[in-house]
C-alpha cells in the first residue's frame, strides 16, 4: 500500500559519521525486508552527504537483526553492557 512500513533516524557522529538508530518496523509488516531497504537508503543518503562512516547499536539478543546488519556490511567492533548499580 501507501503507508509506512519501516522507520529509522539517525544522529551525528562527531564530525564526520553517523549513528544510525530508532529502526522500527510494525511488527505485522516485520520480515519483508523493509527495516533493511531502509537502513540502506538511510546510510547511502549519509554516505553520499559526506559522513565517512556510519554505526549502529544493535541487540545482540537478536540475531535476525544483527544478520541484516551484517549482510549490509557493518561489522561488530565492541560489545556493551547495561549496569545497574544499587
Amino acid at each position: 500500500g501507501e503507508r509506512p512500513c519501516a522507520v529509522g533516524a539517525y544522529a551525528r557522529g562527531g564530525v564526520t559519521g553517523a549513528r544510525i538508530q530508532h529502526v522500527y518496523t510494525p511488527p505485522e509488516e516485520r520480515r519483508k525486508g523493509y527495516a533493511s531497504t531502509a537502513v540502506h537508503a538511510l546510510v547511502t543518503q549519509l554516505l553520499g552527504a559526506g559522513r565517512t562512516w556510519c554505526g549502529l547499536f544493535a541487540d545482540i539478543e537478536n540475531p535476525h537483526s544483527n544478520l541484516m546488519y551484517r549482510r549490509l556490511g557493518f561489522t561488530q567492533r565492541a560489545y556493551f553492557k547495561s549496569i545497574a548499580f544499587k
